[in-house]
């Protein structure tokens, strides 16, 4: 599905910094934070599907 390959990219881009061990959520905030713009598209996506674990996955 093409929801699903949007976050393996974001889990795959090193410039929003390291994904061991913790969920997608957590790691966009943190980027977030950080001033590293992670994409409103994986926001909305991980919003909308948050209590779904394939999408969320730590």
């Amino acid at each position: 599905e093409k929801d699903l390959e949007l976050l393996k990219s974001f889990d795959l881009n090193h410039e929003f910094g390291p994904c061991t061990g913790i969920t997608r959520m957590e790691r966009w905030n943190r980027a977030d934070k950080h001033g590293l713009n992670p994409p409103q598209s994986v926001y909305d996506l991980l919003s909308q599907h948050s209590n779904d674990r394939e999408y969320t996955q730590k």
